[in-house]
C-alpha cells in the first residue's frame, strides 16, 4: 500500500532530526575527547616541570645525565632528552649523549622535538599531542631546566596516550554512524522529492496545456493527496472545457451579430458616428467620413471635427446630461442638406466602462469627461443627407406650378374666347378666327397633356421598348420629309447627309419621336434664312445622330437644364411657338431606356448642335 503524502514527509522529518541528533552527540564527543587531552597535557607539563627540576640538580654530573634519563623514562614510560643551552641533546634514553651525530641530534631536534624545547629553551613549559609515524597518539612536553635563575637547558619527553586511542576510536565509530544516518535520510529525502518534483512537473506541464486550449487527461496514477489534487484538477478542466466550448459558441454568435451590425452599419444610406464617454470618435461608418471630408477621425475629440461644429452643443449634452436633439440645416464642407439626430449612449454599456474608469471625476481633458458627473456613456450621431431628396421636392413643386401654368395658359384662353363668342354678336369672319384660335388652344392642350403622360410613363419606367433593326439615316430622312413644309415656311433649310452603316437595334416609334424633337426645336430657334443639318454617322458599337442648327443658340449657363421638364430659355418665344417645354425631357429618357448618351453644344448667336449616340446592339456588349 502506498503511503500517504504527509507520513512521507513526516518520515523525512523524523530522519533529518535523527541526523542533527547524531551530529550533537558528535559534538559532545569531541567536547569530551578534547577535554581528556587538555588534561593529559596538563599532568605532562608538570611531569615535565618536576623532571627538570630534578635534572637541574645533576646538572653538574653530565654522565650522570645519561643514567637519570634512561630511569625517567622508564618511570614515566616515554621516551626522555636532556637538551643544552645551544639545543643539542646532551643525554637521552636509549643511549644516545653528547657522542651521537651531531646531524641526527638536530634532525631529531628539528623534526620531533623543535618546537616544544625551542619553547621550553624560551623559558615556557610546552607541551602537544601528536600522531606518530605509527599511528597511534603520543604527548609531548618540555621544560626549562634553570640553574640560579638561568635556563642552561631543557627536558623533553614523549608519552604514548593509549588512554586516549579508545574514546577517538568510538568518535570514528560515531562519525560513521552519522555519515550512514545522513546519507540515508538524504536519499530518502531525495526520492520524495523527485517523486514529488515529478508529479508536480506533470501537473504544470498539463495545466499549461490547458491554457492553451488543449484539453487532455492527467496521466498520474496516485492515490495520495497530490493524486487527488490531480484528479480535482481533472474535474476542473472537464467543466472548463465545457464552459470555453459555450463560451466560444457565444463568442461566434457575437461577433456574427458584430459583422452584420457592421455591415449593415457601412451600407446605411446615413452617416454614422458614435463618441465614447469622453467625446472621443470610436466608429464612423463611410457615409459619414464623405458627409464630414474626413478619414482618420478614430479616437479623435469631436469638438476637433470641424464639420460637426453645428452640433457640439447638442453632443456635449448628450454626453454630458444623456439628452438627445435633432439638427436641421447645411452640413459639411460639402454643404449638404442634411436631418442630424444625436443620441445619448446609457453609460456603463460597452467599451463606455472602460472610458468610464479611464475618465473620472479627475480627468481634465479640456472637454467632456466620463465619471460621476457625467449622465451618458457617450453619444452617436445619425445624420441623413436629405439635398437630394429637397432638391426632388423643389422640382416637383416647380413641376407642380409649371404643369399648373402651362395647363392655366389655354384654358384661360379657350374659356376668354368662348365667353365672348356666347356674348357678343360677331361677324362671320371674326367668329371664325376666335373659333380657329379655340381649336389651337385645345390642340396645345392635348398636346402637353399627351406629353406629359407620354413623360411620365418614360419616367417610371412602365415603357417597353420593342427593339428592331433600323436604319436611322432612312428615319432621319422621313423626319426631314414630315418637317419640310414647316422648314419651309419657317425660312429654314433641312439637309442630311450620311456616314458608315447607320443601322440599329432601337425602337422605331421612340427614335422618330426623339428626331422629331431634334429637328422641330431646331427649326423653332433658327431665324429665316438659316439651316438645319442632321448627320447620321455609324461606328462599330454605336451610330450617332446629330442635329445642328444656325440659330439663337444657348447661353453656358442654361445648357446643363435644357434636358429638364418645361425648361425654356426663350419663354416667350417657346409659346409663341407652340412648344410645351417637355420634348427635349423626352428625348433625355428615351435615349437612356436605349442605353444611349446625349449631349449639346452651342454658342449664342451662331447655333446649336444636339449629338445623341445609340449603342447598334442590344445588349451593348453584344458582338456588332
Amino acid at each position: 500500500m502506498e503511503q500517504s503524502l504527509s507520513r512521507r514527509l513526516i518520515v523525512m522529518g523524523v530522519t533529518l532530526s535523527a541526523a542533527a541528533g547524531l551530529w550533537t552527540g558528535l559534538w559532545v564527543v569531541r567536547s569530551e575527547v578534547r577535554g581528556s587531552l587538555g588534561e593529559v597535557q596538563g599532568i605532562a607539563a608538570r611531569e615535565a616541570a618536576l623532571a627538570a627540576q630534578d635534572a637541574s640538580m645533576r646538572w653538574s654530573e653530565p654522565l650522570r645525565l645519561t643514567g637519570w634519563a634512561e630511569q625517567t623514562a622508564g618511570l614515566l614510560k616515554a621516551e626522555c632528552r636532556v637538551y643544552g643551552s645551544d639545543g643539542r641533546v646532551i643525554a637521552a634514553s636509549g643511549g644516545t649523549g653528547s657522542s651521537a651525530d651531531p646531524k641526527a641530534v638536530q634532525w631529531n631536534m628539528k623534526k620531533d622535538a623543535g618546537d616544544e624545547v625551542n619553547r621550553a629553551l624560551a623559558g615556557e613549559t610546552a607541551t602537544s599531542v601528536q600522531q606518530s609515524p605509527g599511528g597511534s597518539l603520543v604527548v609531548r612536553a618540555a621544560a626549562p631546566v634553570r640553574i640560579n635563575d638561568q635556563i642552561r637547558g631543557a627536558v623533553w619527553f614523549e608519552t604514548p596516550l593509549a588512554q586516549v586511542v579508545a574514546p577517538f576510536g568510538a568518535w570514528w565509530a560515531w562519525v560513521i554512524g552519522i555519515a550512514t544516518s545522513v546519507g540515508v535520510g538524504l536519499a530518502w529525502s531525495a526520492a520524495i522529492a523527485r517523486d514529488l518534483e515529478g508529479g508536480l512537473r506533470q501537473l504544470g506541464e498539463a495545466v499549461a496545456d490547458w491554457a492553451r486550449g488543449r484539453y487532455h487527461a492527467l496521466p498520474l496514477g496516485r492515490k495520495d493527496e497530490l493524486g487527488r489534487f490531480a484528479e480535482n484538477l481533472r474535474e476542473m478542466a472537464s467543466a472548463l472545457q465545457r464552459s470555453t466550448a459555450e463560451l466560444a459558441v457565444s463568442v461566434d454568435k457575437l461577433y456574427l451579430e458584430k459583422e452584420r451590425l457592421e455591415i449593415t452599419m457601412r451600407h446605411l444610406v446615413s452617416g454614422v458616428m458614435a463618441l465614447d464617454g469622453r467625446g472621443r470618435v470610436e466608429w464612423i461608418n463611410p457615409v459619414m467620413a464623405e458627409l464630414i471630408g474626413e478619414e482618420r477621425v478614430i479616437g479623435r475629440r469631436f469638438w476637433g471635427i470641424a464639420a460637426l461644429h453645428p452640433m457640439y452643443a447638442m453632443i456635449d449634452r448628450a454626453v454630458r446630461e444623456g439628452e438627445g436633439d435633432r439638427y436641421d440645416g447645411v452640413f459639411g464642407p460639402a454643404k449638404r442638406e442634411v436631418e442630424a439626430h444625436v443620441a445619448a449612449i446609457p453609460k456603463g454599456t460597452g467599451s463606455n466602462r472602460g472610458a468610464a474608469r479611464e475618465g473620472g471625476k479627475g480627468s481634465e481633458d479640456g472637454g467632456v469627461r466620463a465619471g460621476e458627473g457625467s449622465v451618458s456613456g457617450g453619444a452617436v450621431v445619425i445624420v441623413h443627407d436629405v439635398t437630394e431628396r429637397r432638391r426632388l421636392d423643389q422640382v416637383r413643386k416647380e413641376f407642380v406650378t409649371n404643369v399648373s401654368h402651362e395647363l392655366k395658359t389655354p384654358v384661360t384662353a379657350i374659356r376668354g374666347l368662348t365667353e365672348t363668342l356666347v356674348e357678343e354678336e360677331l361677324e362671320p369672319e371674326e367668329r371664325k378666327r376666335f373659333l380657329e384660335l379655340i381649336d389651337r388652344e385645345a390642340r396645345r392642350l392635348e398636346q402637353l397633356v399627351r406629353d406629359l403622360l407620354d413623360l411620365s410613363r418614360l419616367e417610371s419606367h412602365l415603357t417597353a421598348l420593342h427593339r428592331a433593326p433600323v436604319d436611322l439615316a432612312e428615319m432621319a430622312k422621313e423626319v426631314i420629309q414630315d418637317f419640310a413644309y414647316v422648314a419651309e415656311k419657317a425660312g429654314s433649310g433641312l439637309f442630311l447627309s450620311r456616314e458608315g452603316d447607320c443601322r440599329a437595334e432601337v425602337d422605331p416609334g421612340r427614335v422618330r419621336q426623339v428626331l422629331s424633337n431634334l429637328v422641330d426645336n431646331a427649326i423653332k430657334y433658327t431665324p429665316a434664312g438659316g439651316r438645319v443639318d442632321i448627320r447620321v454617322s455609324g461606328a462599330a458599337r454605336e451610330v450617332t445622330v446629330e442635329v445642328a442648327d444656325t440659330g439663337v443658340g444657348i447661353p453656358p449657363e442654361d445648357r446643363d437644364r435644357v434636358f429638364e421638364r418645361f425648361y425654356r430659355v426663350d419663354k416667350a418665344r417657346s409659346r409663341a411657338t407652340g412648344g410645351t417645354g417637355l420634348g427635349l425631357a423626352i428625348v433625355k429618357h428615351v435615349v437612356q431606356l436605349h442605353g444611349g448618351r446625349l449631349g449639346v453644344e452651342s454658342e449664342v448667336g451662331k447655333g446649336s448642335r444636339f449629338f445623341v449616340h445609340f449603342p447598334r446592339k442590344w445588349p451593348p456588349d453584344a458582338p456588332a
